[in-house]
């Protein structure tokens, strides 16, 4: 994986509501990679870091982790034409898929110290990774040859 450090980006609002949101008595803010025409958050652990993707200017979608005091690391696995960051425990191990220039996903485990491992499932046409708790497990789904869609649970070994 390659991981870039971004400067916070300019248009987080801390502390404002959208319009349309209701229910809720704490404040919002508002998630925008700097330069993004897309930003989504998909996961977010007990510390406040913030996992997801966004698409840039160009089109290309990469993964991305804002940590609680608001800097952003842009995630690509290498060789990807796109990238994204589903889960993230509170030990900063982060989980998600990216697709390959021959267009099959692929799920990866990237560690707090960035370093990545590729995720597939036996056989699978496609693997992707979702969520990952405090032990270690992930949770995702792949593709068959069939194209049938299957849930997995994947427990690290020691």
């Amino acid at each position: 994986m390659r991981n870039r450090k971004e400067p916070a980006p300019r248009d987080e609002s801390e502390g404002q509501s959208p319009g349309g949101w209701s229910g809720s008595t704490t404040a919002q803010t508002r998630l925008r990679h700097g330069g993004a025409t897309v930003t989504e958050a998909n996961g977010i652990n007990a510390t406040g870091d913030i996992v997801g993707d966004f698409t840039d200017a160009g089109g290309k979608i990469h993964g991305y982790l804002r940590t609680s005091g608001g800097a952003f690391t842009t995630i690509d696995a290498p060789g990807a034409v796109q990238t994204y960051s589903n889960g993230i425990n509170d030990t900063g191990q982060i989980v998600g898929y990216f697709t390959d220039a021959g267009g099959k996903d692929h799920g990866y485990l990237r560690t707090a110290m960035g370093t990545a491992t590729t995720i597939d499932a036996p056989g699978a046409s496609a693997t992707r990774a979702y969520g990952i708790n405090g032990t270690g497990q992930i949770v995702g789904n792949f593709t068959d040859a069939s194209r049938t869609f299957h849930g997995y649970v994947a427990t690290p070994t020691q």
